[in-house]
């Protein structure tokens, strides 16, 4: 009852007009007996699927905005030995579902014209690898996704309160048992190539710890970006799309600004817990490894070598010539992305004081 309560209250206190909030949870309710239905079927037809072997899966882990799309998108492109998850596949996590359903994926794709995204910030569609964030959050209405676009806009008495509410609504321990039964679907659609799970996640980086316990043969990647570049990029990414869901300019200063303070505590929590982790296995473990954005950005070649002997992978000719294309490729990119500290009420002084642990210990 109290989950209930949370999403009802959170929902409620959303700017979000009460027809919009209506039609979400009517929309919700028949997607949960969608995905109910779906699991049943999958356990009547495909029940085999549980025994699937996954060793050594790889979690690509980052605060939003930090490269994570980019990178992972690389490595599913170019190194078919990996099993990510694309959006339709979030969507309709069903095997039995997809099976019947996925022969119109293409024209559903190719005829959907609204993107919920600016293409400039985010490039999204049914057919691109996305975080498994929006896995969970279709499936229970829960996760980062539902903090940060509905819960943001609560009013928290102090940080700590705020850092509870986050880790109460991301819950990792079940999210990683969901995700598990997910990619053991994905593995089996792809069973004869015995490929291996590959996932992106942001909110994962709240309890590394715990993603070790329940797959302890795991590679973990983390992305680390100049938190100066990330928070007003973030911000903007999020605020593109309340913007087209309830006209988020025309909102009071006062809301806005709860709001963006909210998701700066939220960009503090995160970094404050990828530090600790990092204090307490090392950097670059046999289980860890930390990539800059700015090593990724300017020496690409070097950050994917480093990281295909991470991750054990083989150093194919051609696949060293894709990455020598990409990086040839990324000296001409320039991001059509606009944002600025002032337009969320930043200040960099600040940041720099708040992020003082991150500036000193890595090199960013």
């Amino acid at each position: 009852m109290r989950n209930l309560y949370a999403k009802i209250s959170s929902l409620a206190r959303s700017p979000l007009p009460w027809f919009k909030l209506l039609v979400i949870i009517v929309l919700r309710s028949f997607l949960k007996l969608f995905l109910v239905l779906g699991d049943i079927f999958d356990f009547i037809f495909f029940n085999g699927y549980i025994k699937i072997r996954n060793d050594k899966p790889v979690f690509l882990i980052g605060h939003p905005r930090s490269g994570t799309t980019f990178l992972h998108r690389f490595l599913l492109l170019n190194n078919l030995q990996y099993r990510g998850m694309y959006l339709w596949e979030m969507i309709i996590p069903s095997i039995t579902y997809r099976k019947l359903l996925k022969s119109f994926i293409p024209y559903l794709d190719k005829i959907s014209k609204k993107k919920l995204y600016n293409p400039e910030i985010h490039k999204t569609g049914l057919l691109e690898a996305e975080t498994d964030d929006v896995a969970l959050f279709f499936n229970s209405f829960e996760g980062l996704f539902f903090w940060l676009y509905f819960r943001a806009f609560s009013n928290f008495e102090n940080t700590a309160e705020l850092e509870k509410d986050l880790i109460y609504h991301t819950k990792i321990e079940q999210s990683l048992i969901y995700l598990k039964k997910l990619h053991k679907k994905n593995l089996f659609e792809d069973k004869r190539s015995n490929k291996i799970m590959f996932s992106k996640s942001f909110s994962l980086i709240i309890n590394i710890n715990l993603l070790l316990e329940n797959f302890p043969s795991a590679r973990i990647i983390l992305l680390l970006r100049d938190p100066l570049e990330v928070i007003p990029s973030s911000m903007s990414l999020i605020k593109g799309l309340l913007q087209k869901l309830f006209n988020f300019d025309s909102l009071n200063e006062n809301t806005k600004q709860l709001f963006y303070k909210n998701l700066y505590g939220a960009s503090l929590f995160f970094y404050k817990e990828l530090h600790e982790t990092l204090q307490q296995n090392g950097i670059n473990s046999k289980s860890l490894m930390v990539l800059n954005y700015k090593d990724i950005k300017h020496d690409f070649t070097g950050s994917m070598y480093r990281l295909i002997e991470f991750l054990e992978l083989e150093r194919s000719e051609e696949l060293s010539s894709r990455i020598v294309d990409q990086e040839n490729k990324q000296k001409s990119f320039k991001s059509g992305h606009i944002y600025s500290l002032e337009e969320f009420g930043l200040i960099e002084s600040k940041i720099r004081e708040d992020f003082k642990f991150i500036y000193d210990n890595y090199d960013i």
